[in-house]
């Protein structure tokens, strides 16, 4: 029984995690050589059972790892980080039901720092974000022409930016809290990416393909089938946020690696992580991500190499950080349309004819879905400027982006001050996705955003009151 318990070996881990994709292998090649193919086939099966194969993987290394630290049941603070990573793996079957989970434990957080009579040192990140979120609040004051009595998006984007700052002026994890969160959900990750493949080589099989093809740059490589069949085991699937989140959970996942190597993560797993993570991100054919992810890879090698700083690696950093930059900008040139898409120009250059009527102080809060709705597009389809930056400018005009901006340059420089790189590695990919998308401004985002940030924010010292 302590055997199939040791699940914290990461050897038993990573063997059963890869064990259904050698059978999986063996069996579909032995049904390639006899000339089968799939002629129908049904998702819904393959969601039931992977789901089933996924949690099953999961719970027995989460149990095992209870098992182990039982000693930590009363202590309150070893069941926040496990709550708060739950509660972020429910984003990919419900994103409102991560959101209230993570009200519930924030608040529940906040109240325990209260009664301890902890109160930590406020740092300039804090400042900024603080004033950021007040802002936000205040916006709804001058917006004009929203109906603030109909719209639900006063409660889902307003509360947790504003509850945030004040909880972390109470409650913060420590360094052994944050490699806890950061493992769990890397651990149920990891078993959905490999997962993720084996339903892709399935709907290949189904088009007689080969699984080698989301490799080219072709969108419609899989036509008439649709690559997003692989989503089929949760009900998210918006494919930039999950990519985004997959990304954030293999850097901080190799952050905690990095910053402690007797921790819960090896190096063969995240070997495995980052190989499947590459495959995923080409099977959805999200351009963006790709770049993103050899800059990723970019930061790990020099994270690597800075362990035994010399002229031979500075050189190697050198020459693959620009070779990456000009590949990076010449892909995105000739194979994507972030320079010329229609859709974001009719929204950019709406946004800032009309932030000209008051550029210091925007035009409110929700102003932005006034904007949409005197454009051509949707206001169904089109709810945010998938821009952040220009969000946080139509918003609060150029007291907004100052503040965002500030929040964001102070949040990473803490990062390197107090050598707890897991901040940077989640600001990474989310400034990307800032640029395309939206991480502070959209309900499905705005909840995981607040938990990555509240629980990765390190302090060095607490004073109590």
């Amino acid at each position: 029984m302590k055997f199939w318990l040791s699940s914290l070996n990461q050897k038993n881990y990573l063997i059963a995690t890869l064990f259904p994709l050698f059978i999986f292998i063996i069996f579909n090649s032995i049904l390639y050589f006899s000339g089968y193919n799939y002629e129908i086939f049904d998702l819904k099966w393959l969601a039931i059972i992977g789901n089933i194969y996924i949690f099953s993987i999961f719970s027995w290394w989460f149990v095992g790892f209870l098992v182990k630290h039982k000693s930590y049941f009363r202590d309150f603070r070893f069941w926040v980080p496990i709550l708060l990573s739950l509660a972020t793996i429910l984003w990919f079957y419900s994103y409102k039901a991560t959101a209230h989970a993570s009200y519930i434990i924030a608040i529940i957080a906040m109240l325990y720092g209260i009664y301890k009579r902890d109160f930590y040192k406020i740092s300039p990140s804090l400042i900024f974000l603080s004033l950021y979120a007040l802002l936000q609040f205040m916006g709804l004051l001058w917006v004009k022409d929203i109906s603030l009595n109909e719209n639900q998006w006063i409660i889902e984007d307003q509360i947790p930016l504003l509850i945030l700052p004040v909880v972390l002026c109470f409650y913060r994890l420590n360094a052994k809290d944050i490699s806890i969160f950061c493992s769990i959900i890397f651990k149920f990750c990891l078993v959905l990416l490999i997962w993720y493949w084996i339903a892709y080589v399935l709907i290949c099989h189904s088009a007689e393909i080969s699984f080698l093809s989301c490799f080219g740059f072709r969108k419609d490589y899989l036509a008439p089938e649709s690559p997003f069949g692989v989503l089929c085991f949760h009900t998210q699937k918006h494919y930039s946020f999950i990519v985004w989140l997959l990304t954030i959970v293999g850097g901080t996942g190799y952050a905690s690696y990095y910053q402690n190597k007797s921790g819960f993560i090896s190096k063969g797993e995240l070997f495995i992580y980052f190989l499947f993570l590459f495959c995923f991100i080409n099977i959805l054919q999200v351009r963006l991500a790709q770049v993103v992810f050899f800059i990723l890879l970019l930061v790990i090698i020099c994270f690597e190499m800075l362990k035994s700083w010399n002229l031979r690696n500075v050189l190697i950093i050198s020459i693959s950080a620009l070779s990456i930059g000009i590949f990076g900008f010449i892909f995105l040139f000739n194979y994507t349309h972030f320079f010329q898409d229609e859709t974001r120009n009719i929204l950019y250059s709406s946004t800032l004819a009309q932030i000209q009527e008051n550029p210091w102080f925007g035009s409110g809060t929700l102003s932005e879905q006034s904007i949409i709705s005197k454009t051509t597009l949707d206001p169904d389809l089109f709810k945010h400027l998938h821009n952040d930056f220009l969000m946080a400018y139509a918003r609060h005009g150029v007291l907004g982006l100052v503040f965002l901006c500030l929040f964001l340059i102070s949040y990473a420089w803490e990062s390197f001050k107090l050598k707890d790189y897991r901040m940077f590695f989640f600001l990474l990919p989310t400034f990307f996705l800032m640029l395309v998308d939206s991480a502070f401004f959209y309900q499905k985002t705005i909840a995981l955003t607040c938990i990555f940030i509240g629980v990765l924010y390190v302090s060095p010292k607490r004073n109590l009151a």
